[in-house]
């Protein structure tokens, strides 16, 4: 009973209170009781007690070395903790965890880091819109290496892929089980997972470029953009995004509500633009009729990805909480601050305000789950300062 009250706890997102549970269950069980260690490494990793974390799961491993389960879960740790060669290694057990469903059926030899030189690779798709995004990081890369690069993305990248990517065949789909499209990519060597790429070319620090950005909106669409922008009248466009998720993926753990926001919208000099992408609408109008402050918002440039681009494109800033308009920015090399809870998910790192994909990227981290003010107030400061010419 304990044990389930404690992975409940954890799926609520209550750590300190799944965290104090688990440690008393754990002080009389044997390390042979998986499941509740499991769940008391989460609810450390959580907490931020990642050493003891670790070792947590190291005796897991010792006596289970092949638990999926508790190497999907040390994946996700070891990469917040930046430890990126074993953590990648431990990341391909995810496709034996149900979380991400049954493997696709993809009948190609697997890549494992070989010569591509006159070879074709075929990279697949997987996971959401910012996977897919931070992982294309690697593509410029390959392309330089291979013979051939065919890369699946979702449809909605598809053409700001294609454009990026000049040299890439860029295959938009849905992501079947079963790829009607693979009948059409002719001769292929290797296929690799998307997210299997970093495991050969991202393994230190070191390893991650200094790019100004892999992603290129289209030219057109930017000046358009930036005539809109300009129309709103003097002073820094800053774009906003203030929830994130779903309920699968952690949705309440980094979502605001847009009056949480107010200190930073009240900052003189700006301008600010909506880039939430759910239905937003009423809530904008309610916001304008309480503070007086309008967003611009122009469901036009949030329903067309590409055209989302564009506009993150002819915006001095974006702020907002981790969702995939951040991993766009980054991407982008345009200038992003990230508003990110004191449990983060493993891209951003247990520390540090910066990212390792996104040389553009700054991070503003929570302290206390509870509480969101601090760091909208940090934010809110930093901005008032770039307004006044002394941050970048």
């Amino acid at each position: 009973m304990q044990q389930n009250l404690g992975y409940v706890l954890g799926k609520l997102e209550h750590y300190e209170r799944a965290l104090a549970l688990l440690e008393q269950l754990c002080a009389r069980l044997p390390i042979t009781q998986v499941g509740a260690w499991l769940n008391y490494a989460l609810a450390l990793g959580a907490h931020g007690e990642t050493r003891k974390a670790d070792e947590i799961y190291e005796r897991i491993l010792a006596i289970e070395p092949n638990h999926v389960s508790a190497r999907w879960n040390r994946a996700h740790f070891l990469l917040a903790e930046r430890d990126f060669e074993r953590g990648w290694r431990d990341y391909e057990w995810r496709f034996l965890s149900e979380s991400l469903g049954p493997p696709r059926l993809i009948p190609f030899a697997p890549w494992r880091g070989e010569p591509l030189e006159g070879r074709t690779l075929l990279v697949s798709a997987e996971q959401g819109l910012g996977d897919q995004i931070m992982f294309a990081s690697c593509i410029p890369e390959l392309a330089a290496r291979a013979g051939r690069v065919v890369l699946e993305c979702t449809t909605r990248l598809e053409a700001l892929f294609r454009r990026s990517f000049p040299a890439v065949q860029v295959i938009g789909s849905r992501q079947e089980q079963e790829a009607p499209w693979l009948r059409e990519v002719g001769e292929v060597d290797f296929h690799a997972s998307a997210g299997s790429l970093p495991r050969y070319l991202r393994n230190r620090l070191e390893d991650f470029p200094r790019q100004a950005g892999y992603l290129h909106a289209d030219p057109d669409r930017v000046r358009y953009w930036k005539s809109r922008l300009d129309a709103l009248g003097p002073g820094l466009k800053v774009g906003l995004s203030w929830r994130g998720g779903t309920n699968a993926t952690r949705r309440r753990l980094r979502t605001l509500r847009l009056a949480d926001l107010q200190p930073l919208v009240a900052t003189p000099g700006c301008r600010f633009v909506n880039l939430q992408y759910d239905d937003c609408a009423e809530e904008l109008e309610a916001f304008r009729a309480q503070t007086g402050v309008k967003i611009a918002h122009w469901p036009e440039a949030i329903r067309d990805y590409d055209e989302t681009a564009a506009l993150c494109s002819a915006l001095d800033l974006t702020v907002s909480v981790c969702t995939s308009v951040i991993h766009l920015n980054g991407a982008l090399g345009r200038p992003v601050w990230i508003m990110v809870p004191s449990a983060p998910e493993w891209r951003y790192g247990f520390r540090g305000d910066g990212l390792p994909w996104y040389p553009s990227a700054r991070l503003f981290r929570q302290a206390d789950r509870s509480r969101w003010e601090p760091v909208v107030d940090e934010v809110a400061a930093r901005l008032r300062e770039r307004v006044h010419g002394s941050v970048s």
